[in-house]
């Protein structure tokens, strides 16, 4: 019985220690993004809605008139990464966005492919 007893309080404590430790971030509302200035010298908002649950990454996206999904949605510690495809002028695009959480703020890079393009650019977004 004793041995019993040590047993589940050794069990309690490295579950409350493990639980103490969990150190992934809430990533879950609404971020902003001033991307890079467009040829025409505007500054595109992009905004993200964000909404994480056991690691899965869901939301939307919304740049200027549309409205995207977002799809493969990874949270793992603190990296976070999804994509948004889309059909635009130059056919369909995929956007992979990835980096870093670090509170109230993710930094890391895009990656967009369209019409045999590769373009790369960093990307950081603050929380609202």
């Amino acid at each position: 019985m004793k041995h019993i007893l040590l047993a589940a309080g050794f069990l309690f404590i490295l579950c409350t220690a493990s639980l103490a430790t969990d150190t992934t971030p809430n990533l879950t509302g609404t971020w902003h993004w001033s991307a890079a200035a467009n040829a025409d010298g505007q500054v595109p908002k992009v905004t993200f809605h964000l909404v994480a649950e056991g690691g899965v990454v869901t939301g939307t996206v919304v740049k200027i008139n549309s409205t995207h999904s977002i799809t493969n949605g990874v949270l793992t510690g603190d990296q976070v990464k999804f994509q948004v495809i889309s059909l635009g002028h130059a056919g369909w695009t995929t956007a992979t966005y990835s980096g870093k959480v670090t509170g109230n703020v993710i930094k890391g890079k895009v990656e967009i492919d369209v019409a045999d393009k590769h373009f790369s650019s960093d990307w950081e977004v603050k929380r609202e």
